[in-house]
């Protein structure tokens, strides 16, 4: 599904697609020294990941200094809750239907 996408938005050219666990994924980008300047994050829903990889990202320092995170979820209480511990501002959050963005800057 990935590749379709690619194609029909004509970025193939432009992508790299990284088939790894994303723990792994995220080390590889900080051991290439690559940085985002948004990064949008939608595991699948129930495997209660999303804060573990913002946790990461920080702690790889993957996100550029004005950056964003962005996540996906259709859990909005829990993902809050596990983000409190964080070095992070939760700066908006929308909903549409059951899902939630929740956006996200690292604190300074």
């Amino acid at each position: 599904m990935i590749y379709q996408n690619l194609e029909k938005t004509k970025l193939t050219s432009k992508a790299v697609v990284i088939n790894k666990d994303y723990k792994k994924a995220l080390e590889l980008l900080q051991k290439q020294k690559i940085s985002f300047d948004i990064i949008y994050i939608d595991p699948p829903y129930l495997k209660n990941i999303a804060v573990d990889s913002v946790k990461r990202i920080l702690l790889l320092s993957l996100l550029n200094e004005k950056g964003s995170l962005i996540i996906e979820t259709d859990d909005e209480k829990r993902e809050l809750l596990g983000l409190e511990s964080l070095n992070i501002n939760v700066y908006d959050i929308r909903k549409y239907g059951r899902v939630s963005l929740i956006f996200l800057a690292e604190k300074k």
